[in-house]
């Protein structure tokens, strides 16, 4: 069983004040571990310090002792990026009291602890639940520089926070014997654990909606959530090393009923159902857990647990809504459901013992291709980098240097205190000409991890091969005759793996259920029926987390969305706009009985609670697109018994719908566009940034004086060889990565996307799928980017004011330091982060994966009838063209694919540091401005495609294909160059043609031109095509 009271004690053994205060941090560290509830004298005992030193050995294991190389602190110093490419720094600094006093006020320990449980232990396990999860964040509520404050002032790159929770997460793994001062530890055996899930991507991908997109996501990201939560109620959440659960909406959900609202705490979260109900986990985890069976039994505990909430929980409620709908599952067809479910779900597990020869630990790390491989840039392995810092630690540091507490040693209590020396293999006092013995396993912490991915990746290539459709247990009758019954079976149309359930009258009747759930025809397995129902079934019926309505809720929703906005803002200053809406809006009440479209009850006015923006978020968005009314009005006249009076309903709501939607030359909005955009980013080279591969150089990430004592000439060369090599993985490292991706995630990526229009479906981590409207997709892309890295300019994507004001800007974040890289600001007044406003005061430096990371984006551009299948497997492709295609060392890219209903297909690429976006958005405002013609862009391409061989989209590059490229004296930049003047000349209006606005225009392209030396035509002809076809609305 776990004591929580000693894995309480280990998070309170440092204030988090401490670098302001370091000679008395034990004392103060006394007034917080007695404010927690915890007798004095018992956490001394509890804690065993074989946890720190190993936390501490894994993240700084080659620093001399203190009093040979110290560094002072103060918030006016910078917090290293634990990623590299940004430092954090304020301009006002912070006495020792003031954090002390901030620290200590916001420490949360005022709670009824009994109000959770009448049992001790699970009182013990609620006062670290919660010192664990509210702590940093009442912290940074009181003063956001408290959030990132370090650990070891001599490494600034990695906080007090994360050093604590791996300390109190390392005591899950200490077992010891005796009690009170006779207590001692008697085993000390870390293991890592990874759990990893499928099917995923193509798993979302089965979609005809938007619902289903989301539907599928969040299933996968409530079990997993299931997984981590069975491990983490035996040994703790501080355990889970990734993703990061702190503040994490669903995690914190699944502890509602059984903590928060027992505490009173539920409300002040702040959690609304749409944070909770957005996908943002991934399909992986990894913990620190014991090792030997007690992890074995963690690691299947999480798959039952994951296994049981789907094939139990969620399935049985599932089957008793079908019954309440009036269609109880057949008996027959139940055998088949049941199947289905059972191997629906993958789940592969390695429990990983950290080695306990630290020599050996790196030599193995050495033949895994993880350990001896540099990363794209990088001249060290991360095996190579881990033996410098073993060199340095063993052969570099004097002895009179060495901080014992790092090595083999022995302490002893004496009446000043604890005394620590380095002892030999046999535990005699180290001689000073011998070298010490680095017997501490966590400082090979980068090698327990690299075998640990090394054997899941075996265990994943090695499958489990049970056929489809066998039922455990059943006898060999039994199963021929669930054979018999599959032969013949329809299958999945979603899926075509799975066969049909149900009879076909059971099939046929779907359709019937209210909520428009089913469609006509459709034949679904078992998993994607439970895709269908479950949020109405199980998360709103017994989790009481229904899926309100959101105002882009389908595909003709998103592809509507940036005219919808654009309606609601004009009818605002013009009353005849206004009024045109309002003829629609009761013509389309009055067609709502036809039942062509879900169109709200009553139409907006003056004693109508429905005003204009709620109506546009709750009807049909399929009705604000005319050829969709002109779809109803054929069918109607079609049908064999014709509905009184409905065909003139229809084409009344038509004209309108056109009325309201007259040409912009005619002084009206215009169509929406009937194109949508399926965006897919990905984090370029993440499996090398958590194996460290990528981590940063050592030297960059130390405080000056720790850079002199290692460059010292008179020490040993060992020393400043480990100066520029990568540093090597370390546990804070680990946490605060994981840390970074969460908080793009969960504060970041959803905002973003809907500042765009568009509607985030999936978002776990450095994994984005988002829908937008066509014309907002490469916009939102570059902000997403921006995002991650944290560009110090990132709020210029939502404000086009030449200078930032506060007061009225809509940027959810504040201008960053040219140095900040890494760190965004959050502006909590803007509306997309209202609700946690409270949580997130101005200027709160949320961490992200920063200047050293890169993400690359797909972009799949369809019309809105387009198979939501093909377009998101296409968003796939492009992001993985993206990444091979024409990402580099230096920086990620994006793809692009337009699908024309003709069937013409458009792809094109660039790096993000070239000109293709802003290219794009220059044209598209001299097109609107009507400076340039929309048929600029076809009669530059019919010019500049003579010179070069057009290949399908379909066939892999040819060593002949045509690259922009001077070749046997073929200049094509000269001739480019001549042509495009040329078509400028001939598609623009004649006085803008003579302005500084043209020549700025075409020096724009000749840039872009220069960037696409040696890529295909369509790479530099792509941004103008794509831009000239969305903005020309095309039906």
């Amino acid at each position: 069983m776990t004591d929580w009271k000693r894995k309480l004690a280990a998070f309170l053994h440092d204030p988090p004040s401490k670098p302001f205060n370091i000679v008395e941090h034990r004392a103060i560290a006394k007034d917080l571990i007695v404010a927690a509830g915890l007798d004095l004298a018992e956490a001394e005992l509890f804690f065993a310090k074989v946890c720190d030193h190993t936390a501490a050995a894994s993240d700084r294991v080659v620093c001399p002792k203190a009093s040979v190389m110290n560094a002072d602190w103060s918030l006016l110093r910078a917090f290293k990026h634990p990623l590299g490419g940004g430092n954090l720094s304020f301009t006002a600094d912070m006495t020792a009291g003031l954090a002390e006093k901030k620290v200590a006020d916001a420490q949360p320990h005022g709670y009824d602890w009994a109000g959770v449980s009448s049992v001790a232990d699970r009182q013990d396990w609620a006062r670290f639940f919660i010192h664990w999860r509210l702590w940093p964040q009442l912290c940074a509520q009181s003063d956001p520089r408290l959030l990132h404050l370090p650990a070891d002032t001599r490494i600034p790159d990695h906080s007090v926070w994360t050093h604590c929770s791996l300390v109190s997460a390392l005591t899950s793994c200490v077992e010891v014997s005796g009690q009170g001062e006779g207590m001692v530890v008697k085993e000390f055996k870390p293991a890592f654990l990874l759990v990893q899930i499928g099917p995923v991507q193509e798993f979302i991908a089965q979609a005809r909606s938007t619902r289903d997109l989301w539907s599928g996501s969040y299933l996968l990201s409530w079990l997993i959530a299931h997984g981590i939560k069975a491990v983490t109620d035996e040994i703790g959440p501080d355990c889970v090393l990734f993703p990061a659960l702190r503040g994490q909406p669903l995690f914190d959900f699944l502890h509602k009923t059984d903590l928060y609202e027992k505490l009173g705490l539920w409300d002040d979260l702040r959690h609304s159902h749409e944070s909770i109900l957005t996908p943002n986990l991934p399909n992986r985890f990894l913990a620190v857990v014991p090792a030997g069976q007690q992890g074995e039994k963690l690691a299947q505990m999480a798959e039952d647990a994951m296994r049981g909430e789907l094939c139990n929980s969620i399935s049985a409620e599932c089957l008793k809504w079908f019954k309440d709908q009036g269609l109880e599952m057949e008996p027959t067809a139940l055998t088949r459901w049941h199947q289905q479910l059972r191997q629906f779900l993958t789940v592969h597990w390695q429990v990983w013992p950290w080695a306990g020869n630290v020599r050996t630990a790196i030599n193995n790390f050495k033949k895994l291709p993880a350990g001896n491989t540099p990363a794209d840039g990088q001249q060290v392995a991360p095996a190579e980098s881990l033996e410098r810092a073993f060199a340095a630690a063993t052969q570099g540091i004097p002895f009179k240097d060495l901080d014992p507490r790092n090595y083999k040693h022995r302490s002893r209590k004496e009446a000043d205190g604890w005394h620590s020396e380095c002892v030999d293999a046999d535990g005699r006092t180290l001689a000073p000409d011998k070298p010490p013995i680095t017997d501490n396993p966590g400082f090979a912490w980068a090698a327990h991890y690299g075998a640990l991915e090394f054997w899941l990746a075996a265990r994943r290539n090695t499958r489990d091969f049970e056929r489809w459709g066998q039922l455990p247990g059943a006898s060999s009758a039994e199963q021929k005759v669930a054979d018999v019954s599959r032969e013949g079976s329809t299958k999945d149309v979603l899926s075509g793996k799975e066969e049909s359930i149900g009879s076909p009258d059971w099939q046929k009747n779907l359709v019937n259920i209210e909520g428009n759930c089913f469609r006509e025809g459709e034949r679904l397995g078992a998993i994607n029926l439970v895709k269908r129902v479950w949020p109405l079934a199980y998360l709103d019926k017994v989790q009481q987390l229904p899926r309100h309505r959101i105002a882009f809720d389908s595909v003709p929703a998103v592809a509507a969305a940036k005219w919808r906005s654009d309606l609601l803002a004009r009818m605002l200053e013009d009353e005849t706009t206004w009024h045109a809406f309002l003829d629609f809006a009761r013509k389309a009440v009055a067609a709502r009985s036809l039942r062509y479209f879900d169109v709200p009850k009553e139409a907006p006015d003056e004693n109508s609670r429905m005003d204009e923006s709620r109506w546009l978020a709750w009807i049909d968005a399929a009705a604000l697109h005319q050829n969709e009314w002109r779809r109803a009005i054929a069918e109607e006249s079609e049908r064999k018994n014709q509905r009184e009076g409905a065909v003139d309903k229809l084409k009344h709501t038509l004209g309108a719908l056109a009325e309201l939607q007259k040409p912009k030359r005619e002084g009206g909005l215009g169509k929406p566009l009937a194109y949508v955009a399926i965006l897919a980013m990905d984090g370029d080279s993440m499996g090398q940034w958590v194996s460290g591969a990528k981590s940063p150089i050592f030297k960059e990430q130390l405080a000056a004086e720790a850079v002199a004592y290692f460059n010292d000439p008179n020490k040993p060369e060992s020393l400043r060889k480990l100066l520029e090599a990568p540093r090597h993985v370390s546990p804070s490292y680990h946490l605060q990565f994981s840390e970074a991706l969460a908080n793009f995630s969960l504060y970041l990526a959803r905002p973003i996307v809907e500042f765009f229009d568009g509607q985030l479906i999936y978002s776990g981590g450095d994994d984005i799928l988002a829908m937008l409207p066509a014309e907002r997709a490469l916009g939102c892309a570059r902000a997403l980017r921006m995002a991650f890295k944290s560009d110090p300019d990132l709020w210029r994507c939502f404000d086009d004011s030449p200078d930032f004001h506060l007061e009225s800007s809509e940027s959810p974040v504040l201008p960053g330091k040219p140095q900040q890289w890494g760190f965004v600001g959050l502006n909590g007044q803007t509306p997309a982060l209202k609700r946690v406003r409270s949580l997130i005061p101005l200027g709160y430096p949320l961490l992200v994966p920063g200047k050293n990371a890169d993400i690359s984006a797909g972009i799949a551009i369809g019309h809105m009838h387009t198979p939501l299948q093909n377009l998101i497997e296409a968003a796939r492709r492009a992001e993985k063209q993206a990444k091979n295609d024409y990402r580099d060392k230096d920086s990620g890219a994006l793809a692009a694919q337009l699908y024309k209903r003709s069937g013409e297909v458009i792809h094109w690429g660039a790096k993000w540091q070239d000109a293709a976006i802003e290219l794009a958005d220059q044209f598209g405002r001299l097109t609107e401005d009507g400076k340039l013609t929309a048929k600029f862009p076809y009669a530059l391409a019919a010019a500049l495609r003579p010179y070069a061989e057009e290949i399908s989209v379909n066939l892999a590059p040819r060593p002949d294909e045509f690259r922009i490229a001077t070749v046997n004296g073929f200049d094509p930049f000269k001739v480019f160059e001549a042509e495009f003047r040329h078509a400028l000349r001939q598609h623009s209006d004649g006085k803008w043609h003579k302005t500084d606005g043209r020549g700025d225009f075409a020096e724009l392209a000749q840039k872009y031109l220069g960037q696409c030396n040696n890529r295909r035509l369509n790479d530099f002809l792509g941004p103008f095509l794509t831009s000239t076809f969305i903005r020309k609305g095309a039906d």
